[in-house]
């Protein structure tokens, strides 16, 4: 009896190591004759992202501006410069003079083996093939797609290069690698003239990048704020150098509200062209929907630009100049539920703005009928008035507020110049009606 359970218990444990070997064989069996899922580093954890030949458009704001500035560092050396010609010292003193050869050097080792290979580049005949400048150039990135062939991604950029006095020196079709094992980069210039981005054909490679001294990148980081400041610096530099191509940027919406026709819109900026200039952000607002993330941002004279930028792609965004042409949500919701005294500041304040804009139009639309006949027939008449008692720049600071019935009240703000040390100052004393619809008039007295 004793014997027959042993013999039971053998058999019992021999099934069970048959089972397990039989189900291991199975498994190895399935993983010989299933391909290895390619994973995308982008994708979530357990998603699989299949690499394709096919382009896309540089959606994520990180890459777009690493892929920038990259370009940069590759059109720094491109600079000929003499004062590029030495390397600086850690106080940023000239220390060394560089020789022509390390200087071409240094070009190659930005240079895609592709591009050195096709073209048999040499130290001796590499600036046969690049276009050099003899100023420093400022990349602005307009249109970006890639391909991504894991761990390589394949950028194909298309871009104006300024210089420091926002002149238009060179547009240009370029390709940038990136190679995220390696923190690597490399350059290829795009030699056939395209006069349609789109038509840019993008091949799918794999080739490792080498590190050398002068190829390694950093991902830039771009948080809400990062891309504030990028949205108004590159809108800047688009809007100073070519006023022609910036009206591409500017809100439909907007335009139809604000303008009669293009040239009213050059006549704005070529007015507000100086503080367009020396404008940087202090202050940012964001608001995110399905489409597009939208950021209002303020600069250091309290002048608006509000950017809308496609959720999916950096570079396409459109921008309105002002907080008052158009009503936006925030203003709404800030106007709506605010008591008599906040709506009447709203609507001073964005007088003000528009005068400090130069948008006189706007500022005479808001005159009640009585005031403007007898006080300016024309809006060149309210212009002058307003150029000869007010400053360039205005800032107001809220003074008292008076219920007169009726829906008119007096609201009267003490003005000072914005921007310039000056003890000089006015009160201006606004009567404004509040009308449906967030509408306003207003006379105004400036003492």
């Amino acid at each position: 009896m004793k014997n027959l359970k042993i013999i039971i218990l053998l058999v019992i444990i021999t099934i069970i190591i048959l089972i397990a070997v039989i189900s291991l064989l199975l498994i190895n069996k399935n993983n010989t004759n299933k391909e290895e899922p390619l994973i995308d580093t982008r994708g979530d954890v357990g998603e699989e992202l299949v690499v394709t030949n096919e382009e896309e458009i540089a959606s994520e704001p990180s890459k777009v501006k690493t892929v920038e500035n990259c370009l940069q560092r590759f059109y720094d050396n491109l600079n000929n410069n003499s004062d590029n010609f030495f390397s600086r010292g850690s106080q940023g003193n000239m220390v060394k003079e560089i020789s022509d050869e390390e200087i071409n050097q240094t070009r190659i080792e930005l240079l895609s083996k592709k591009y050195i290979k096709n073209n048999k580049i040499t130290s001796d005949n590499v600036n046969n093939f690049l276009k050099t400048y003899t100023e420093k150039v400022i990349i602005v990135p307009l249109k970006m797609k890639l391909i991504i062939n894991d761990p390589i991604e394949k950028y194909a950029v298309n871009a104006i290069l300024i210089n420091s006095d926002y002149k238009v020196i060179d547009k240009i079709n370029v390709y940038v690698n990136l190679d995220n094992r390696s923190s690597t980069f490399s350059i290829e210039p795009i030699d056939n003239e395209y006069e349609n981005f789109d038509d840019v054909k993008i091949e799918n490679e794999n080739e490792p990048i080498e590190k050398n001294d002068n190829n390694q990148f950093k991902i830039t980081a771009m948080n809400f704020e990062n891309r504030a400041k990028d949205l108004l610096d590159k809108f800047k530099k688009i809007v100073l150098s070519n006023a022609e191509l910036s009206y591409n940027y500017i809100e439909q919406e907007y335009i139809n509200k604000k303008f009669k026709d293009k040239s009213e819109y050059f006549t704005m900026i070529k007015d507000n062209v100086d503080r367009i200039k020396i404008s940087y952000l202090t202050k940012y607002l964001v608001n995110n929907t399905e489409k597009y993330t939208e950021f209002i941002c303020v600069d250091q004279n309290d002048y608006y630009y509000i950017f809308r930028q496609e959720v999916n792609n950096p570079l396409n965004y459109s921008v309105m100049l002002d907080n008052y042409t158009i009503e936006f949500k925030d203003f709404v919701e800030r106007y709506d539920n605010g008591d008599e005294l906040k709506k009447v500041g709203i609507n001073t304040g964005k007088i003000i703005s528009a005068i400090n804009c130069k948008d006189f139009d706007y500022v005479y639309s808001k005159l009640d009928t009585t005031f403007k006949n007898n006080n300016f027939k024309t809006k060149q008449d309210l212009e002058q008035y307003i150029k000869n008692n007010l400053f360039d720049i205005n800032k107001g600071t809220y003074i008292s507020f008076e219920e007169n019935g009726n829906g008119i009240y007096t609201y009267k703000t003490n003005i000072t110049s914005l921007g310039e040390e000056s003890t000089n100052s006015k009160n201006l004393t606004v009567i404004m009606k509040l009308l449906d619809n967030r509408d306003f008039v207003m006379s105004f007295n400036i003492e």
